[in-house]
């Protein structure tokens, strides 16, 4: 028999189970259980292989959660 994965914890107080909706904030919150992320190396590796994949004419934004700078897909190849 297979493994099940653990059932989400409940949503906090105020979130909507079914949808994932608070109506205090008017944001949707995932519904899913949390997973696991990849170990930072993989993170920091893959970033740089898939915008050297892009087409010249796609403009790639990437956003910095910390500082909300933003940068050109062409500032990330040039470093």
């Amino acid at each position: 028999m297979a493994d099940r994965a653990p059932p989400p914890p409940p949503p906090p107080a105020g979130i909507d189970s079914r949808s994932g909706f608070c109506a205090a904030t008017r944001i949707f919150h995932s519904t899913r259980a949390p997973g696991d992320l990849p170990p930072e190396p993989v993170v920091a590796f893959a970033a740089p292989e898939v915008a050297a994949k892009l087409p010249g004419h796609v403009r790639c934004v990437v956003i910095g959660s910390d500082e909300y700078g933003r940068l050109a897909a062409s500032d990330g190849r040039r470093r």
